[in-house]
């Protein structure tokens, strides 16, 4: 009977350790996941950020004035202006 006891006694630790040791993995590679995640955000947001000073940059008047030499680009005439009929909307380059 005593040594039953310690049989199962001696089964219930090891069912216990290997149950913490597979738990204890499984938060590492949580906190590994979360690393990941939390370092591909910050490359996204860097990546906006140069977006963003991309954008002020080809924005800036003179640049867009360049542009607009470069492509012997000329101002609009009021010719080329269309009205539309009220409640008619237009949308170019756009999907609906």
């Amino acid at each position: 009977m005593r040594m039953s006891i310690g049989v199962i006694f001696v089964v219930i630790i090891a069912a216990a350790f290997v149950t913490m040791m597979h738990v204890k993995n499984g938060v590492q590679d949580l906190k590994a996941e979360k690393h990941a995640g939390l370092l591909k955000r910050e490359s996204f947001q860097e990546t906006i950020r140069v977006l963003y000073a991309e954008k002020a940059y080809l924005a800036r008047p003179e640049q867009l004035q360049a542009f607009a030499s470069a492509l012997r680009l000329q101002p609009i005439q009021p010719q080329q202006v269309v009205l539309l009929p009220h409640g008619v909307q237009a949308s170019f380059g756009q999907a609906n």
